[in-house]
């Protein structure tokens, strides 16, 4: 069920996995730091209204690029809260085709903080998979 829209992104909740999925679009290309982030607000907000346990960001479309100098601790500071708050469990990132996640052995981890645990993966099955086992 598609729960938000914007010509950057559409996010979509599957209830019954309590999975929040972020597609970003093309037009991620056109967007200003300001953008990137109040779309990830936007996204952490519902992940908390709607305490998804899962939570999976495709990057296959996504254009814009970020200057990890522009972020500083933000992402740690005010986004990492609303998913531990929200009770999140486990964070996918589905890769730009050409992108290598690390290996499938590789342990999931979460970086300080972060009470969930993150996987990249390049392909949606997998992905999906991962965020559904035990479900």
């Amino acid at each position: 069920m598609e729960v938000s829209r914007s010509p950057f992104y559409v996010f979509d909740l599957e209830e019954h996995a309590s999975l929040m999925s972020f597609a970003w679009t093309e037009k991620s290309a056109a967007m200003t730091v300001d953008d990137y982030k109040d779309a990830i607000r936007e996204y952490a907000r519902l992940v908390l209204e709607r305490r998804a346990r899962c939570a999976l960001v495709d990057l296959r479309k996504f254009r814009y690029r970020v200057e990890h100098a522009e972020l500083g601790s933000w992402w740690a500071d005010e986004i990492v809260p609303l998913y531990n708050q929200a009770g999140l469990q486990k964070f996918a990132f589905l890769l730009p085709e050409g992108e290598q996640p690390l290996p499938e052995e590789a342990p999931a981890k979460g970086e300080p903080g972060e009470t969930f645990i993150t996987r990249h993966f390049a392909s949606q099955q997998a992905a999906m998979s991962w965020l559904t086992a035990g479900a």
